[in-house]
């Protein structure tokens, strides 16, 4: 922050909170440089709290300042700095500005945001292009569609930003476009019918809400325009929304998929996000991951990206190309997905053609609180924590009381695998005894029951803990903040399976190998717990 900026923070320190100091700066620019203008009322209606001396010390203060867009820069600097207070979503600066130069923008075009906030997209697109645009959007909170406008007025640009619900009002065609929704915005099960949504029988009560104002906006978009969408997780891989997505594909209106670094968004979030470029017949879908192109500042710990690289390699075609039907058949947005390469595999199969794969109990061990009790019963619950370096610790395991024999599909059995499915790293283990009692495997694992006369538990336990078995399972994982395993992903996985012989071979030599480990790493912690205690034990003596 510039020496100019502190003297105004300083003087309102302790009189006001930060944030509405941003709306202050706005207000006084607006009539001090257009105090005749049509919105001269709201402006004078956001500093009426203030006194005289305030008023006028605000007044002295932008008139230092001899570009609007200077003024306009250090509203949203202020804006951005206090983003968890202000509650206004939005994009930074440079996802603004790579977005900007994304779209390509020509003289006399119509440029729309459908969820334009405070409109900040739109004032970096004014900033950043020196073309004679259109600016419209639609932002269904007054106060930031009052702020907005009051910007955009003081710039003196052609502009209509209507405040309505941008799944609701009615809106002209564009040339280029732009929409950032809200995340996982809930709604009734019969609402969703009632947006004003084209492609309604894609659409179902488990869609997800962002494809909603996708729709929305790419439908209203000219022959030869662009949009683009800013979207985080679910909407990227979600089974829901496959018809919605295949929809996209088949009618080539993907251009490219862009996966920004993880916290590039922040403050408002640190979610990783995604860029979506949409046009008209496209053959090839782009496909390029941002983390190329991008490093964390050493100074202020924020991720910087090269844009001017980013976009030359996006226009000049030195990225990823995959077809609309190779998109179609990885069922996913997701850039890490779709890139990665399948290893060969030897003896190759389909694990579902070896083994039958079911989840665990829908409940947690939440759900068996009530039911957990010291004494020896005939049921005991696993859970993931009770799996370490591929064991199951047995003597850990919970005695429940139960009387719903329901519970008794998700029992272990001998030779069964047990695998995590929401974890960033995947737990296995090997069940290599008949249990004596119920074990109920809870929510958030599958059982893996082999046929052994195909497939044995162990030497499958060995693929999966190898390099391609874990990437193997990294790219079926699903979601951004806690990876997913569907059980549809999982079984369709290809998996090794040589003659069974074999594999029997195989599992005999790893068992062996690993209770050496087992028992080394024993005698290891014994030894440092030797050395750690040995002054006392000397003493003692």
């Amino acid at each position: 922050m510039q020496r100019k900026e502190f003297e105004l923070f300083d003087y309102f320190r302790g009189l006001v909170s930060e944030e509405r100091i941003a709306n202050y700066l706005l207000a006084s620019s607006y009539l001090c440089y257009n105090p005749n203008g049509k919105l001269k009322d709201i402006a004078v209606s956001l500093i009426s709290d203030l006194n005289v001396e305030q008023k006028e010390t605000l007044y002295e203060f932008v008139k230092k300042y001899d570009d609007l867009e200077q003024i306009i820069d250090l509203y949203y600097s202020i804006k951005r700095k206090y983003a968890k207070y202000t509650g206004c979503m939005s994009a930074n600066l440079q996802v603004n500005q790579l977005i900007t130069k994304l779209l390509k923008l020509d003289d006399d075009e119509t440029i729309f945001d459908l969820c334009s906030g405070d409109g900040e997209f739109l004032f970096q697109v004014c900033k950043e292009s020196n073309k004679a645009l259109k600016f419209k959007g639609i932002e269904i909170n007054i106060d930031y569609n009052l702020i907005s406008q009051l910007i955009f007025d003081l710039l003196e640009v052609n502009y209509s930003i209507k405040n309505g619900n941008a799944l609701f009002e009615n809106f002209d065609n564009y040339d280029k476009g732009f929409v950032f929704p809200p995340f996982g915005m809930k709604y009734t099960d019969d609402t969703y019918q009632k947006f004003l949504t084209v492609n309604k029988s894609l659409f179902n009560s488990r869609t997800t809400s962002e494809w909603f104002f996708v729709d929305r906006l790419i439908n209203k978009m000219n022959c030869n325009g662009r949009s683009i969408t800013l979207l985080c997780g679910k909407p990227l891989f979600s089974a829901a929304d496959t018809e919605y997505r295949n929809h996209l594909l088949d009618n080539k209106l993907v251009e490219g998929i862009i996966e920004l670094p993880a916290g590039v968004l922040s403050p408002f979030t640190g979610i990783q996000t995604t860029i979506l470029i949409f046009s008209n017949n496209n053959e090839n879908v782009k496909i390029v991951d941002g983390n190329l192109y991008s490093c964390k500042n050493k100074k202020s710990k924020e991720i910087e990206i090269d844009i001017n690289s980013l976009v030359n390699d996006y226009f000049d075609c030195k990225c990823t190309l995959l077809s609309n039907n190779e998109v179609k058949e990885k069922n996913t947005f997701v850039v890490s997905n779709l890139t990665s390469k399948p290893k060969e595999i030897k003896f190759a199969k389909v694990l579902s053609s070896v083994a039958n794969i079911s989840q665990g109990s829908q409940y947690t061990i939440s759900n068996f609180k009530d039911r957990i009790t010291e004494e020896k019963t005939d049921y005991r619950i696993l859970t993931s924590s009770e799996i370490d370096n591929g064991y199951i610790n047995w003597d850990a395991l919970l005695n429940i009381k139960n009387d719903d024999i329901k519970l008794l599909k998700h029992r272990l059995q001998k030779n069964d695998l047990v695998m995590t499915s929401k974890s960033s790293k995947v737990k296995i283990a090997v069940v290599d005894f008949e249990p004596e009692d119920n074990v109920i495997v809870t929510g958030g694992m599958f059982i893996i029951r082999p046929n052994t006369e195909e497939i044995n538990p162990v030497f499958l336990k060995m693929f999966f803990e190898s390099n391609i078995g874990i990437e193997l399972l990294k790219s079926i994982q699903k979601g951004v903040v806690i990876p997913i395993i569907t059980t549809s992903m999982l079984k369709e996985l290809i998996i090794s399976c040589p003659p069974i012989d074999d594999q029997n071979l195989y599992a005999k030599k790893y068992n062996s190998k690993l209770n050496m480990y087992i028992a080394m790493k024993k005698e290891l912690e014994e030894l440092e717990y030797t050395i750690k205690n040995f002054y006392e034990s000397i003493i003692e003596e």
